[in-house]
């Protein structure tokens, strides 16, 4: 089965890859077995009959880019008889920058991934999906808590990866309006109003000079996340008047009744070692006392970053013995030994 993905501009392996103006969603489904039995109610002639099978949207991290679209392989899932829905939104600058204000209120991918899952409800059974059996996987939650889902939004949901969640540390950008300062100052923009430095400024740059820009920003595994999701209580049509924990704790959460499966993934959060590896300690001899006081010193400044507000010194130790304390002063963080010790760790 070849697979064809159209995605929004965004970072992918370095490299600008997209475009500005697409937003798509994809359908993959099996033969549609007929069966005089059972009749679409939502069909316009009742006596095309056919079977509604049920319907799995996928929704990927909205992180510095949407790759992971590319990594659902349809032909392994459609296996059963069942729909598969997947589709793209805007990422990183593009779907995340907020000036903290109504002019510029942020949060815009993740009201393209609520457009997305209206039309699915709206159009699935003329694809042959049954819209009273939706279940959403992937990143998943920070669909569910918002006020602005209807209830009947899907059926069931599969978190997966405990680094989805909304009560990460790294989910909310902290101060938007700092942020987007800092995208204007970059830029050279002519100080003004928010409407005026878009109007003036941010909106006649090209594309890929404004994704290039959100590269430059780009922290450690993108913890605190500069291009996050908002508190956007300012807004008309608020995503998150409230922080999630609030949310959740919510009558208008607990009333939609959604079948809820969590789980985690094997190696989890192996991702983040990986980059961690790459920035920091392909050039550190980690057999040394030196290397390690340094690698000690490198972790310490990313946790204080993380959460600023933690007794750093404290949570650092504990982390590092977890980890590394078994390893006895002798540390190759290349071997295969050490990275099936993390994974069993995690």
């Amino acid at each position: 089965m070849e697979v064809y993905v159209l995605i929004c501009l965004q970072i992918l392996d370095i490299l600008n890859y997209g475009n500005r103006y697409l937003l798509y969603l994809f359908l993959t489904v099996t033969i549609v077995r007929t069966s005089p039995d059972e009749i679409s109610p939502y069909d316009d002639d009742p006596r095309q009959a056919f079977r509604l099978l049920p319907v799995l949207i996928y929704i990927h991290a909205s992180e510095q880019s949407s790759d992971k679209i590319l990594r659902v392989n349809p032909e392994r899932i459609t296996q059963a008889d069942v729909l598969l829905v997947t589709f793209s939104y805007r990422t990183g600058i593009f779907g995340f920058l907020s000036a903290g204000d109504e002019v510029l209120t942020g949060n815009y991918g993740l009201h393209d991934q609520l457009s997305a899952m209206a039309w699915v409800k709206k159009n699935i059974h003329r694809f042959g999906g049954d819209p009273a059996r939706i279940t959403i996987f992937g990143e998943v939650l920070p669909l569910l808590i918002t006020p602005l889902a209807p209830p009947n939004l899907c059926q069931g949901a599969v978190i997966m990866s405990s680094a989805s969640s909304v009560f990460n540390p790294g989910f909310l950008t902290g101060d938007p309006g700092a942020v987007f300062e800092n995208v204007a100052t970059r830029l050279g923009c002519e100080p003004g109003d928010t409407e005026e430095l878009l109007d003036d400024c941010l909106r006649i740059r090209p594309a890929e000079e404004l994704l290039q820009l959100q590269q430059d920003l780009y922290k450690f595994s993108n913890y605190p996340k500069t291009f996050g999701a908002v508190l956007d209580n300012f807004s008309l049509d608020s995503f998150y008047p409230e922080t999630p924990e609030n949310l959740t704790k919510s009558n208008a959460f607990i009333k939609k009744k959604v079948q809820i499966m969590i789980g985690v993934n094997s190696a989890e959060g192996f991702r983040v070692y990986q980059e961690f590896y790459k920035s920091f300690m392909e050039d550190i001899d980690l057999t040394s006392a030196e290397g390690q006081k340094k690698l000690k010193g490198d972790l310490h400044a990313v946790l204080k970053e993380i959460q600023p507000n933690l007794k750093h010194r404290a949570v650092f130790d504990q982390v590092w013995n977890f980890y590394f304390g078994r390893f006895n002063g002798s540390l190759d963080l290349t071997s295969e030994a050490f990275q099936m010790q993390m994974i069993q760790a995690n």
